[in-house]
């Protein structure tokens, strides 16, 4: 009987220790990320002169759109790779870069398997650049507290699956019981 009360207070005190590290941890994470960090915005090279600064996908118009920006005056043609997988007439725009300037692009696109993707040529090579499609997971962009909720309730339900072992062995397998004497 003893030996229950001691596995149920361990295991009581492990949660809490569990639950007040999860906390504290995801409130020091949270307030580190909501610093005023700046971070250098990364752009992907296509090749020795062409950049893609940027690139979004609006999923409500099927639309994509891509910034570009090159050292050197070209023109570059921005397709719809996603037009290629199911076949037909192939979307395309051709632009005019001209050096440190920006130009944005935006056209029609095909999604196929959860992403869309624009081929963009220059005069020296043709560059797959891949656009994943938002997962409908979370209605909003899943944050520290979506986090210290899903780490609360999955130490929750661990704490009550013990708890709940520990009352079935102690009080409804009594039967099983055998005494020595």
């Amino acid at each position: 009987m003893m030996v229950y009360h001691k596995i149920a207070a361990w295991v009581f005190t492990l949660f809490v220790l569990t639950l007040s590290a999860l906390i504290l941890f995801s409130a020091g994470a949270a307030a580190q990320q909501g610093g005023n960090s700046t971070a250098a915005q990364e752009v992907e090279r296509i090749d020795s002169n062409t950049v893609i600064v940027n690139s979004t996908f609006n999923e409500e118009t099927g639309t994509a759109t891509v910034v570009l920006e090159s050292d050197i005056p070209q023109q570059v043609t921005v397709t719809d790779a996603g037009a290629f997988s199911v076949g037909g007439s192939v979307e395309r725009r051709t632009v005019r870069l001209q050096p440190r300037e920006r130009v944005t692009v935006t056209l029609q696109v095909t999604e196929v398997n959860g992403r869309v993707g624009l081929g963009i040529e220059t005069r020296s090579r043709l560059y797959a650049h891949i656009i994943e499609v938002p997962n409908h997971l979370f209605t909003t962009d899943p944050g520290w507290g979506t986090v210290r909720l899903v780490g609360f309730g999955s130490g929750l339900g661990v704490f009550g699956a013990v708890v709940a072992e520990v009352f079935r062995r102690k009080f409804w397998q009594k039967d099983n019981v055998r005494k020595v004497a």
